[in-house]
């Protein structure tokens, strides 16, 4: 930025500048294309900070959405996380443990104290939050990509380890881009199977398509 401050377009920290800006640009089109986390693997500690921060503040803490796009900014901790790892840890252990909660509707949040016994948590989700909190590829391997390959779904525990798996929200936004490219060059969308062929394997559909047949 010092570069640019002084009108000197061409300088060395003005072109760091520009090579950061085109690998985010093509890391998420690579992303948006292939569907693969491509924008994962390239992440400036800077940027990160500066787009978790205007995400946390500019959302609207009064609605449902605003306090969801806020926990996902600030990983459910708010401002609370710039103190620093150690306060970071405690808060998160706490949280989990459900000694108490954070409320959630103001910019600064508060410890609040949780009427809830801890059993009341869902197990399976304390369990992976602690272990993350002590390792996090012990988590990842224990929690993601370990039952995924045991599951028999390799591709998606590669993905996991690897760092390339995509959100919900990539893969809503990239459906919507591949919905219009399709409408653009003619592509019709696949039929979404109906609820009574849904459970059907294609033994069960074969035989129901055929007596649709006879009964014409």
């Amino acid at each position: 930025m010092k570069d640019l401050s002084v009108g000197d377009w061409g300088g060395t920290d003005a072109m760091k500048m520009y090579r950061l800006g085109l690998m985010y640009t093509m890391a998420n089109a690579l992303t948006l294309g292939t569907g693969l986390g491509f924008s994962n693997l390239i992440q400036n500690d800077t940027y990160e900070t500066i787009k978790s921060h205007y995400n946390y503040l500019s959302a609207d803490l009064d609605t449902e959405e605003g306090q969801e796009q806020a926990e996902k900014a600030m990983y459910g901790q708010g401002l609370i996380s710039d103190l620093g790892p150690t306060v970071s840890t405690v808060v998160e252990l706490g949280r989990v443990l459900n000694f108490y909660d954070l409320d959630k509707t103001s910019i600064l949040p508060l410890l609040t104290s949780v009427n809830k016994d801890p059993q009341d948590v869902e197990e399976w989700e304390q369990k992976y939050q602690i272990t993350r909190l002590i390792n996090l590829q012990a988590a990842r391997l224990g929690f993601h990509s370990g039952p995924s390959f045991l599951k028999g779904n390799t591709y998606q525990a590669i993905l996991t380890e690897l760092g390339l798996h995509v959100n919900g929200d990539t893969k809503d936004l990239r459906e919507k881009g591949l919905k219009k490219v399709r409408g653009l060059v003619g592509v019709k969308d696949k039929k979404k199977p109906s609820k009574a062929t849904s459970g059907l394997d294609k033994t069960q559909k074969l035989f129901l398509a055929l007596e649709r047949l006879k009964s014409q």
